[in-house]
């Protein structure tokens, strides 16, 4: 148990090194153990498929064609479920990297709600979009037009790929994501999908 008792330290004559062995042991037997990372599956082509980087052109108003209602959308249930979690983003910036191969961007966002997920980003985090990457002409288009505007996100940490380089990403991770429209609709699709993970 953490702490002294009573008894020890009141004791006459016990003063000195075992009153300071008292206070100093049981304080350091109090640290809590180091809690282990989790590990972290490989961004594989089935991953990518799902966690693809991309940002709905329909959230921004570039859909050509109507796309399928929310609810009946299965690629978002799928994400919903395998998310780390699905959170409402706010952009607050975006910032142009200029590599060999082109520009691409390092989108930060600032999380507004969880709607479900056991590993949820922290309150500000990032995510990259890179020159090849789906959302590419997307950000080009807006950039800074993107900051203010909410999505409705679902996100994954994967082991990080040599040679990868998603923003957000450390030395043993890489944050790959998912954008779509920040409405009613999507959001009571999002609950839908977390309600029918509890049956599985």
């Amino acid at each position: 148990m953490c702490g002294t008792t009573g008894g020890a330290v009141s004791a006459r004559g016990w003063k000195g090194a075992l009153l300071v062995a008292l206070i100093v042991v049981p304080a350091a037997a109090c640290t809590p153990p180091a809690v282990p990372e989790r590990p972290l599956p490989d961004y594989d082509a089935e991953s990518a498929a799902v966690f693809d980087d991309e940002i709905d052109p329909a959230s921004v108003g570039l859909a050509l064609e109507p796309s399928a209602p929310p609810m009946t959308d299965l690629k978002l249930r799928q994400r919903v479920q395998t998310a780390d979690a699905t959170v409402r983003v706010r952009v607050q910036t975006v910032t142009e990297k200029h590599e060999e191969k082109g520009t691409s961007y390092v989108i930060g966002l600032r999380r507004e709600e969880v709607f479900g997920g056991a590993f949820p980003p922290d309150e500000t985090f990032q995510v990259h979009v890179g020159t090849s990457g789906p959302s590419h002409g997307v950000v080009n288009s807006f950039e800074s037009r993107l900051v203010g505007r909410t999505f409705v996100a679902t996100v994954r940490q994967f082991a990080h790929a040599t040679g990868g380089g998603g923003a957000g990403s450390g030395d043993e991770h890489d944050l790959h994501f998912h954008f779509y429209t920040d409405d009613a609709k999507t959001a009571e699709a999002v609950k839908s999908a977390f309600a029918l993970s509890s049956f599985r």
